[in-house]
């Protein structure tokens, strides 16, 4: 599944969400974390670096939700390759309380066969 396919199946996911949302009059927010940054790099690999991956990834999503779904709040944790604890990630968070909070990371793995990718959501219900 290329990065593409993953963005527009988010964007679908989030669609129909944000209907759902709206329905009871509510301000939808989303924030896009993008994974490490500055000192942290996460996975290395032959040409790229984790960090700066999550970071268009996160840019480009929310730059797709904003033209896509309109009236839709995107905030970042990150637009920039600094650095940011996961306490500060969190507090951030839980300042904006966004109805939807997307955390972008690229594992890595040593055997080249594994693809996909892995979705996490966290909900009170």
């Amino acid at each position: 599944m290329t990065r593409l396919h993953i963005i527009i199946y988010i964007i679908a996911l989030l669609s129909g969400v944000v209907h759902a949302a709206r329905a009871d009059g509510k301000q939808f927010t989303v924030v896009l974390d993008a994974g490490h940054g500055g000192k942290d790099p996460g996975a290395i690999g032959k040409v790229s670096k984790e960090k700066d991956l999550t970071l268009k990834i996160a840019l480009k999503l929310g730059h797709y939700i904003d033209s896509l779904i309109p009236g839709v709040e995107v905030v970042y944790t990150r637009t920039t390759d600094v650095f940011l604890s996961l306490k500060e990630r969190a507090e951030m968070t839980n300042k904006i309380m966004p109805d939807v909070f997307i955390s972008v990371h690229i594992n890595s793995c040593k055997n080249k066969k594994v693809k996909g990718f892995t979705t996490y959501v966290n909900g009170t219900a």
